[in-house]
């Protein structure tokens, strides 16, 4: 409560200021009343719908039981963690399904969803808040029974070519020492795919983009020679699946891709080179904001929208066993490795070294024979960046920009992650906070909502919050409640003694008072808990200078002008008698349905 008023009414409103100075002239039912009226004259009608409170709550509904390897873990952030900053809204462990609520901001429509397992990370995308509800399935993507996976074996395509070699002596002539190979590749049929959880140009734009850890028309295996691995090959650690999401082609070229798996150096030297895309141009498998471009390009990343939805197709691996059977499932222990045939390129050089055919690995590429001996593999590298394991191709080794962008795919599966290419700085990844800014009727028609102010941090799943108190513009004992329990009065919460003192509103000497003490609170809290039920179970009891009890305030029933209101993260609430709208120009505008972002705009000589 302030003892320094400022009304917008009358001689007798004015007058009844005065006296309410004296602590038992008091009426919280006369200043309600003024307040409501008061704020109808500044702020107008009021939509009936209205809650004052920016938290949604969603529940998640997760299934993976199709899927081996329990349990998991799921995580629902605001967005992308590898963008540099995100909350993280829920976490919990779970075997086969689960259900789990959270709350989120009202105006967040899509949410950033990964679930983690033995494997890795299985979902790892943006999902769609449909009716307050995220549905995240695997299931529905594939059926990893053995007698039900579709992919056949088709047509075989021959490939022949010739590569220098001083020591080879052609059979008709010596003289000539090109060495001619033949390689079979196997087509793949009826394999299956999904269109993957979306990501956002921005979240792509930090590995490819200008200043991102990979980014395009940089020679990045030179960059990174030292730290990446001289080739790509994964070995399962478990019996399980494995699969590619195509995400990024910053080629126009038309490449075969494919892969081969084998448990040693002779069956690799044997093993049958399957074809997963016969033409893997990016335009047949991405799509930018649900349109199909020729290739992505940083150029439709860079002059997009930041928010412009990539969404790329996910192609499950298919192992076929000595009888031929196919499965999802590889066995432990098996190495898997890459190959990509660029269609486009002229073949061969000047000197006739036949180069278009690129192999994941050094070792394979030399014992087919496909390209000249002194060439270097850098054909193919994989790398982590934040929890994702990526593989890029590289389509033309000599000719190329060398930026391995060419194709580029997530991975996942159990296997030995490879290095984090940029581990610093890390992603900052904070609780999900609100604050709840409070007028305690001390003054009607400032509207600084600084008399209370607390953050409440909460991620969904831990059982936990926890309560900051930041500022106290009012001047009386404030005692501050999570439903029954007393945190404790404001003023003292945050190392001040003296009650008549405003704490962190921009008022120094005899009246304000700045502290950089803050003695939060760890409350346990039941799986329900929501700030959108009544500002969490949040209230106020102000007491009259003798101790009595003078009035309680709680969240704000529909429909009525609020006392408290909540606002996502770390809000910068109004300096001392300044109006809220005069700090937040658009919060004249906020209802229910309207102006959900008045919080960004703010006039910085009003807040403090």
């Amino acid at each position: 409560m302030k003892r320094n008023f400022f009304f917008a009414v009358g001689l007798a409103l004015s007058l009844f200021a005065c006296d309410n100075s004296h602590d038992d002239m008091y009426d919280p039912t006369w200043m309600r009343e003024q307040y409501n009226n008061q704020w109808e004259m500044q702020f107008g009608e009021i939509d009936p719908n209205h809650t004052w409170n920016m938290a949604k709550q969603v529940k998640a509904n997760v299934d993976v039981s199709n899927l081996p390897d329990w349990p998991y873990v799921i995580k629902v952030y605001s967005n992308n963690p590898i963008i540099g900053k995100c909350y993280l809204l829920a976490e919990k462990e779970f075997e086969h399904q689960t259900t789990l609520s959270f709350d989120a901001l009202e105006s967040l429509d899509m949410l950033y969803v990964t679930v983690e397992g033995k494997q890795g990370l299985v979902v790892n995308g943006y999902y769609k808040v449909e009716d307050y509800n995220l549905n995240i399935s695997t299931k529905k993507i594939v059926n990893r029974s053995v007698d039900e996976c579709p992919t056949t074996i088709g047509d075989i395509i021959i490939s022949q070519g010739s590569y220098y070699d001083p020591t080879y002596q052609d059979p008709t002539n010596p003289d000539i020492k090109m060495r001619p190979y033949e390689v079979e590749y196997h087509v793949l049929e009826n394999v299956v795919t999904q269109s993957a959880s979306p990501w956002l140009s921005k979240d792509l734009l930090k590995i490819v983009g200008p200043g991102g850890v990979f980014k395009e028309f940089e020679k990045n295996w030179e960059k990174y020679a030292n730290v990446l691995d001289d080739g790509v090959s994964y070995q399962m650690n478990s019996t399980g699946p494995m699969s590619l999401t195509y995400c990024f082609g910053a080629t126009s070229n038309d490449n075969m891709f494919g892969y081969f798996y084998y448990f040693n150096e002779t069956e690799r030297k044997n093993a049958n080179y399957y074809v997963l895309m016969e033409s893997a141009k990016p335009g047949s498998y991405i799509t930018l904001d649900k349109s199909v471009v020729s290739d992505m390009s940083l150029v439709n990343l860079q002059y997009g929208k930041d928010d412009a939805q990539i969404q790329g197709t996910k192609l499950h691996l298919v192992y076929f066993d000595e009888e031929g059977n196919a499965s999802y499932n590889f066995p432990k222990g098996i190495n898997i490795e890459f190959f990509l045939v660029n269609k486009s390129a002229s073949g061969t050089d000047v000197n006739n070294y036949f180069l278009n055919h690129y192999f994941s690995t050094e070792e394979s590429q030399m014992d087919l024979g496909c390209k000249a001996m002194e060439l270097p593999n850098v054909a193919a590298v994989t790398y982590n960046y934040g929890k994702t394991t990526f593989l890029g191709f590289e389509d033309q080794i000599r000719w190329g920009d060398g930026d391995m962008n060419d194709i580029l795919f997530l991975v996942n599966g159990d296997f030995d992650k490879p290095i984090d290419i940029n581990p610093d700085p890390e992603p900052i990844i904070e609780p999900q906070s609100w604050t709840v800014a409070c007028e305690d009727l001390g003054s009607i028609g400032d509207f600084d909502f600084n008399d209370v102010v607390f953050k409440v941090s909460h991620v969904s799943g831990s059982g936990e919050i926890t309560v900051t108190p930041l500022a106290a513009g009012g001047t009386m004992t404030v005692n501050l409640y999570h439903d029954s329990e007393l945190l404790g009065e404001i003023h003292n919460l945050l190392g001040v003694d003296d009650v008549t003192k405003m704490i962190n509103t921009g008022l120094e000497g005899e009246k304000g008072f700045t502290s950089n003490v803050s003695e939060s609170k760890t409350l346990s809290v039941s799986e329900s808990f929501t700030m959108t039920n009544n500002m969490g179970g949040f209230r106020l009891e102000i007491l009259n200078g003798d101790g009595r009890f003078a009035a309680e305030i709680q969240g704000p029933v529909n429909g009525d002008s609020p006392q408290m209101i909540c606002v996502p993260g770390d809000w910068k609430w109004p300096r001392e008698w300044q109006k809220i709208s005069d700090a937040y120009p658009d919060f004249v505008n906020w209802n229910s349905t309207n102006n959900a972002e008045w919080y960004k705009n703010s006039n910085s000589e009003y807040i403090y």
